[in-house]
Parts: C-alpha cells; structure tokens; sequence
C-alpha cells in the first residue's frame, strides 16, 4: 500500500525534526551553567505534605523560582544561578517554614539535609517546633558519580594565584591536576603555556591536550591548538575577577560534557546584582620580588638578573538596570609585562665545524658559508641548558585587555517565569610596544 506524503506534510516534519535537534544541546548547556536541589516538605509530626508552594528567591538578584511538592512531600528544581537563596514554603492552614542562605553550586544536584522545611499546622500546637528561619549547615550532594573541585565566588577572589591570575591556577589545586611537561622548542618570547606546547595541565596522567573547557556553558576549545582559547600573554578572554563558579571534573565526566578523556573545565561568569557595585584591583609584581631564573645568563652580556615587571589591573562592577528583573554586570582588564627572557640556541661550536670540513671531501663555497660565525654565531655560554649554547637576551614583554560584559533578566513567558542572559567576551593580545595583535573571543 502506498501512502501519497504531501509537501506540507513532509515540511512540517522536517521543521519538528530540526527544532527537537537545536533545543537538544541547549538543554544540556543549561545544565553546565545550573544547578538542581531536591528537598522535603513535613508538618510537625514528620509527615509529608503535598501541594506546598516552595519558593526560591536569589538573595543577590531577585530572580524567582517556584516548584509545588508532591505526594511525598518532595520537590525539584532545575536551572537555579550559582547563588545564595532564602527558601519559603507555604500551605493554607500551615504557618510558613523557611530555610536562609541556600548554596546553589553549577552542574550539582543538591538535596537539603537537615534541615527539611517544615511546616506547623495552625490548628495544632505552637509549641510543636518548626524550623522557620534555619539556616542550613550541611548540604550533600546526590545523583552523580563525577569526581569533581568546586570553587564558589568568594574562595575565587581570595586565593592568591601564581603568575598571571588565570583559571590554569584554579585547576591545579583540585587533586590529580598536574602542569603539563614543557615541549623542548617550542618555547620563546611571547609564547605562553598551551600555545604550541602540550596543553595547559594533565588530568590524572592523561595528555594534556584532552581536557575540555566551556564559558557559560559555551564550547570555548581552539580546534588548531588543541587547548582552550587564548592569547599569548592573555590567559583566557574573561578575566578572573569576573568568574562566579569555577568547576573541573576529573574522573566520571556526565555525557553533558562529553568530547573528552581528560578533564572537563567549566566556568560561569558572574551577573548583575539588585546592588550597584563595584570595585576595582590591582595585582603587581617585579624584579625585586621574584628569584633569578636558573638558566638566567650570568656572563659577561648579562652580569645582572634580567628586567621583569608584571601588572595586572582592572574594574568590574553590576547594577540593576530594573530591579528584580534585569541586571548589567561588566569587566575590563589591562594586562601588562615588561621582561627580557634568555633564551638558548643549540648551535656547533668551532670543533664541531672543523669537524665537518675534515669529513667533507670537498666544501662549496655555500658549505663554507653556512658554517661561517657570520651566518651562524658561535657559542656564547658554555654551560647552557642544551651544552654550549648561543644565548640571547631577547626582549619578550607583551600587554593585552580583557573585557566582557552580561545582561541577564527574569520575564514572564506562557504564564511562566523565563531566565535568560546575553554576554561577550573578548581580548586583544600582542607583543608590546609593536603594533601587531590578535583578538579572540
């Protein structure tokens, strides 16, 4: 039997096909940039109460969130900010239980233990006890079996990184990171770690160059590199100060992020707040504070320890643009370093020269000239890295911005409340004072 399948009909289900394939990969970002919390209901007597109306109200922002238990007195929420938030729970004939100071933390299922919010029926004793007002103390997360390190916003700005403050630092301290070995020759002025080198840092052993890594749940991998993307100077186009969650998973990664073998890196930046703040920060260091390289050229070119300053500083404040709704929150970053960097050269010293004209038959006046010390210098320091070496002070400063700003909101969509936030990130990168840069996002 044949079914005659007309236009219109064939349309429409290629239309469905692609809308369930766009909003598939969305629902899992959401996930990367959220999290959920599973929690209990009870009267005074310890028995579950169905159709409470929970509330979760972001203390920062304003946003809302509400969810109505079940038969078993539980409730779920999914897609809550990395945030503080009061939790309310209300019923007719109940008195309203409350819980403050609520963690929600990115990518983890939280469930609330103790205490569960309770609620004290108005007909019953006041003598009963409720939890109304409890500030909740433990917090164990449930439903996964990732191996995780999670930094909230606080811990973030007060940890003292090494070198330019960048989230490499902030991986390195969860157990089983490593740095990843350098790559002999590769290595130069202007060429930090993870350009041209073998990645950033090593989860557990794995290569270096298998790890994944998202903003805001967006892929924020360089395809050519084989690492996240990055400047030469600039550690990543979002400064830290600017980060409000800051998660890897080292072992049993979820399928929502998927594409790797090695660590999974992701990093939620912060949003605007119904306060208008701001702040502004500097971090420097220079010669004085920092120990001479050991393959710092001590010769007759170089008998000091070579130029280094290094100076990062910048501003980043949120306002609300309408309170409870929508928010700014923007950064921008200046990044500056001033250094001279030895760098080793494996060239053949003059024996190595005579040898090779001793072993040649015939040399052209080409060979000749290849081998000359015009061409190709002699030696200069005899205890290089590599042997005798030509060493060169080269100069290898650099400066770099890093900005980024996010507009999120909260509006009323099919009779229900809808989140959504808009952000760009960006940064220039380059060699310093030359003109040449490059800009990456």
């Amino acid at each position: 039997m044949r079914i005659p399948l007309s236009y219109r009909y064939v349309t429409r289900r290629l239309t469905l096909l692609l809308l369930l394939l766009m909003l598939a990969p969305v629902a899992a970002r959401a996930q990367a940039v959220s999290g959920s919390v599973r929690g209990r209901v009870i009267d005074e007597r310890g028995r579950p109460l169905e159709g409470v109306l929970v509330r979760f109200e972001n203390i920062r922002s304003g946003f809302r969130y509400a969810v109505v238990t079940d038969a078993d007195g539980a409730y779920h929420v999914d897609f809550l900010l990395p945030s503080l938030y009061n939790v309310t729970g209300s019923k007719d004939g109940y008195s309203p239980g409350r819980i403050d100071g609520f963690q929600a933390e990115v990518a983890a299922t939280k469930e609330i233990i103790p205490p569960p919010i309770t609620l004290v029926s108005l007909a019953g004793s006041a003598a009963a006890g409720a939890t109304a007002g409890s500030t909740v103390r433990d917090q164990v997360v449930t439903g996964t079996t990732e191996l995780q390190f999670h930094l909230p916003t606080e811990t973030i700005a007060r940890l003292p990184l090494r070198g330019l403050r960048g989230f490499d630092e902030l991986a390195l301290l969860a157990p089983g990171v490593a740095r990843a070995p350098e790559t002999s020759g590769v290595r130069g002025p202007g060429v930090g770690p993870g350009v041209g080198t073998a990645g950033s840092f090593s989860v557990h052993g794995s290569r270096a160059r298998s790890n994944n890594f998202t903003w805001d749940g967006a892929d924020n991998n360089d395809q050519d590199v084989g690492t996240r993307r990055q400047g030469f100077l600039v550690p990543s186009p979002v400064a830290t100060e600017s980060v409000a969650a800051f998660e890897i998973t080292t072992l049993l990664p979820s399928p929502v992020g998927g594409r790797t073998t090695g660590g999974t890196v992701n990093v939620v930046t912060r949003a605007g707040e119904n306060r208008a703040t701001g702040e502004a920060y500097v971090f420097a260091t220079g010669r004085p504070l920092s120990a001479r390289d050991p393959f710092d050229f001590a010769g007759p070119g170089n008998p000091e320890h070579n130029p280094f300053a290094r100076a990062q500083f910048g501003v980043r404040g949120q306002a609300p643009i309408v309170r409870d709704r929508v928010h700014v929150f923007g950064s921008i970053e200046r990044v500056r370093l001033s250094e001279v960097r030895d760098v080793h050269f494996a060239v053949p010293t003059t024996q190595d020269r005579a040898d090779a004209f001793d072993i040649a038959q015939r040399v052209s006046r080409l060979g000749r000239d290849l081998l000359s010390s015009v061409f190709i210098p002699l030696p200069n320091n005899p205890s290089g890295p590599r042997g005798p070496n030509l060493t060169r002070a080269l100069d290898a400063s650099g400066s770099g911005w890093i900005g980024a700003a996010k507009l999120d909101g909260q509006f009323a969509l099919f009779g229900r409340d809808a989140t959504a936030a808009v952000r760009y990130a960006g940064a220039t990168d380059g060699a310093h004072p030359d003109s040449r840069r490059c800009t990456f996002v």
